[in-house]
C-alpha cells in the first residue's frame, strides 16, 4: 500500500504543478487502488492531468486497462464510481489518525 500512497502523492504533484517525477512501477490493482482513492478524495482530475503530463513526457508504465478506465472517465462525465468498480478492498488494519486530541 505504500507504493500507492507514494505515487499518489507524486501524481497530484505532476498534476498540480507539472512535475516531471518518476513513478514507481504498479499492478494494475495497485493502479485501481490509487484511482479509487483519487475518486473519494476529489483529486481524480488532478490525478489524471498528472498521468497524462508523466505519460507524454517520460517513461511511465500504465496497463492499458487502466488507460481505457482514465479514457472513460475524461469523456463521461456523469461516471459514478463505486469501490466496487475499481475492485477496491479496504484494509481492515487501516486505522484513521486523529490529529486533533
Amino acid at each position: 500500500m505504500q507504493v500507492v500512497i507514494r505515487n499518489f502523492i507524486k501524481l497530484l504533484s505532476a498534476g498540480a504543478f507539472n512535475s516531471n517525477i518518476e513513478i514507481e512501477e504498479m499492478s494494475e490493482f495497485k493502479w485501481k487502488q490509487l484511482l479509487y482513492i483519487a475518486k473519494i478524495n476529489k483529486v481524480d482530475d488532478i490525478i489524471t492531468s498528472g498521468i497524462i503530463y508523466l505519460e507524454n513526457s517520460s517513461d511511465i508504465i500504465i496497463p492499458s486497462k487502466i488507460k481505457e478506465q482514465i479514457n472513460k472517465n475524461i469523456f463521461n462525465s456523469k461516471t459514478n464510481v463505486t469501490s466496487f468498480a475499481y475492485n477496491y478492498k479496504q484494509s481492515k488494519n487501516y486505522q484513521f489518525c486523529d490529529i486533533g486530541s
